[in-house]
């Protein structure tokens, strides 16, 4: 009875360990930070263009060349009539 008691906290031991190891490894991963990185990039580029932009000018150019490009795609699918 005693060897199965002492397998059991044996074995408790090796998984207490492996847990520590694997929440030591995740403290100190830094994959994550990148990507908080680039979120904070690309929320200061969104208020440098809104700041640029206060007038309504970039939905103006938006809807412009969304309008030329439809017109291009358009004009790429009908066939010229001899």
């Amino acid at each position: 009875m005693t060897d199965v008691i002492t397998h059991f906290k044996r074995k408790n031991e090796i998984i207490m360990k492996n847990l520590i190891n694997k929440l030591v490894s995740f403290y100190h991963d830094q994959r994550g930070v990148t990507a908080v990185e680039y979120a904070i990039i690309a929320v200061a580029m969104s208020a440098i263009v809104l700041a640029v932009y206060t007038n309504g000018d970039l939905g103006t150019a938006m809807t412009d060349a969304m309008s030329t490009v439809s017109e291009n795609i358009t004009g790429a699918k009908t066939v010229p009539t001899p």
